[in-house]
């Protein structure tokens, strides 16, 4: 099914193709255009309830208020969506959002995604999901296109309470506090992960993560973008609270800062581990404790495998 230059405008469960797909399945489907609503608004589908996506593509450009994605606006805890994805300009005018490249909210599953498009919005902004929640799984996911926001913002998810394994995220991003590379806040599991693109922020900035709390852990993780902040910023994660772990990770990104700047963490209250930072390339010579910091000839070839005790 290929739809074109669709101009659908709408209130709530507002989607390109439809509304809401309830236990249906839609497959092999294409769509541009426009889509315009306030709550659940997607540019295929405004609410996937026990419903099925596979292959899927849009370039739709969606506006709404809350819950706005650029395939599917709320995608809930039965609806699984496979081997899609969305290149489209997404925006959520509401100051809670959330708002995603690909998923406004996902409580479902999510395996093998592509965003190309850029996303804006306050809080939950994320290159592909706004708000991953408590049982919203994320594998296999691949992020370019830039997001701005304000609080917790994030290349692949604002924030995460739920499940991430294997996603990169390559594109700027921009907003004021709990600001990451690939999740804003992360009070959920991070795994095999990795971010490249810029990060600017001003309060809790990550190269990877912004704020690792709750019970959040990060592990087998790298980021070597830009991480610029005033307070709590680091090359990997700005603030790792109380609870908080990192495992297996390491940047190498330029940092910058004024207060409780580090290298790998710029705060850490938590826990850290066989994690390491380049202090040639970040610019830091110091993290906060139980970060290791190495130089480029120490972190390359036979010497990592020495000094860089990964498992």
């Amino acid at each position: 099914v290929r739809l074109t230059n669709r101009m659908i405008n709408g209130n709530n469960d507002v989607g390109g193709l439809v509304g809401v797909n309830s236990g249906g399945t839609i497959a092999d489907t294409t769509v541009s255009g426009t889509v315009t609503g306030n709550e659940f608004v997607g540019g295929v589908v405004g609410d996937n309830d026990d419903g099925t996506i596979t292959n899927v593509t849009t370039s739709a450009n969606v506006t709404g208020a809350l819950r706005v994605g650029g395939l599917v606006g709320l995608n809930e805890v039965s609806g699984t969506i496979t081997d899609s994805s969305a290149s489209g300009s997404v925006n959520a005018t509401a100051q809670f959002g959330p708002v995603g490249g690909l998923v406004g909210e996902n409580v479902g599953s999510i395996q093998t995604a592509t965003v190309s498009g850029t996303v804006t919005g306050d809080r939950n902004v994320g290159g592909l999901v706004g708000v991953n929640g408590v049982n919203g799984t994320i594998t296999d996911a691949t992020v370019s296109g830039t997001v701005t926001g304000n609080t917790f913002v994030g290349g692949v998810v604002g924030e995460n309470i739920g499940s991430i394994q294997t996603a990169t995220a390559s594109g700027s991003v921009t907003g004021e506090v709990e600001v990451g590379g690939l999740v804003g806040e992360n009070i959920g599991s991070i795994q095999t992960a990795a971010a490249s693109g810029s990060v600017i922020g001003t309060n809790i900035v990550g190269g990877l993560v912004g704020l690792n709390d709750g019970n959040g852990t990060i592990t087998d993780t790298r980021a070597s973008g830009d991480v610029n902040g005033d307070s709590r910023v680091g090359g990997l994660v700005g603030f790792n609270f109380v609870s908080g772990t990192v495992r297996n990770a390491f940047a190498v990104g330029p940092v910058s800062g004024t207060d409780d700047v580090g290298g790998l963490v710029g705060n850490n209250s938590g826990k850290v581990g066989q994690s390491y930072f380049n202090t040639e390339t970040t610019g830091q010579s110091v993290s906060t404790r139980d970060a290791g910091g190495l130089t480029t000839a120490e972190m390359q070839g036979q010497a990592a495998a020495e000094n860089m005790a990964l498992a």
